[in-house]
């Protein structure tokens, strides 16, 4: 993962977002980042029935100036000029990441109705196909701080973004690192488990992993589902996943919406492009 200085965090202005901007800034900080609120004003739906977007944008435009008020008060470095426009937030989001190029962008996964769920799965979904930067999807429940990474990787293909991605968080947030590689069922696993974790030596031997405890992992089953299961066994603070356009994060987990990816994790996940 490249130098990141700005840290982009979608904000709906509702009490459950706060624990995303907890993380967010606990993440800005060890990356030395600025935070940056951002807000997607939606579109009418039904304009015949009464138009007011553009005092839905002004009013959240001045809760979000508020907010990083706040922040910036409470001593978290942020830019006070929020990022408000109306439109889909994951257009809104992608807009803003391809205008920031060494933007990191963090959002969370914690809805509560099922239209609020079904919005934020198209969200993610297009977000983790189409964002030209990481984009860190903070889990809904609250967490400790960072302090163990689980890095998933495919050892026949060449040293990805993830890899390089968790040896520089882990450095940051002096954080143990957990390497994994899923092989398939059918392979013996008394011959297989030897020859997969020194695969895994080998392919991150072209990493710098110096100062960083690394634990080399090889779990024979189906990679989506041993992924997740190993996140909840290491107890992982954060996955991280390459995602090579639509076939990455797909390929590994196999589920058929982002949202549904981070609702099956029992931590926050970083997808890497």
């Amino acid at each position: 993962m490249n130098r990141t200085d700005t840290v982009l965090i979608a904000v709906d202005l509702l009490p459950s977002c706060e624990g995303t901007i907890k993380e967010a800034r606990r993440v800005a900080e060890a990356l030395d980042a600025e935070l940056v609120l951002l807000h997607a004003v939606p579109v009418p739906t039904m304009p015949e029935f009464g138009d007011d977007t553009l005092g839905d944008r002004e009013r959240a435009e001045t809760r979000c100036r508020e907010r990083a008020a706040e922040l910036a008060q409470e001593g978290a470095r942020v830019r006070l000029d929020p990022i408000v426009e109306v439109g889909c937030l994951s257009d809104v989001l992608l807009k803003a990441a391809r205008a920031h190029p060494t933007a990191l962008v963090v959002l969370g996964s914690g809805s509560k109705t099922k239209l609020e769920r079904l919005l934020l799965g198209s969200n993610v979904e297009t977000l983790l196909g189409e964002c030209p930067r990481p984009v860190w999807i903070v889990h809904a429940s609250e967490r400790r701080a960072i302090s163990r990474l689980l890095v998933a990787v495919d050892t026949s293909r060449p040293t990805g973004e993830a890899l390089k991605a968790g040896a520089f968080l882990a450095r940051k947030f002096g954080a143990r690192l957990d390497l994994m590689c899923v092989f398939p069922e059918s392979a013996k696993r008394a011959a297989s488990l030897p020859k997969q974790q020194d695969d895994l030596r080998r392919y991150a031997a072209d990493v710098d992993l110096d100062g960083v405890e690394v634990e080399y992992v090889a779990w024979e089953g189906e990679p989506g589902a041993r992924i997740v299961e190993a996140a909840s066994a290491r107890d992982s603070d954060l996955l991280v996943l390459g995602a090579a356009g639509r076939r990455g994060i797909y390929r590994w987990l196999k589920l058929p919406l982002g949202e549904q990816v981070a609702r099956a994790l029992p931590c926050s996940l970083l997808s890497v492009p």
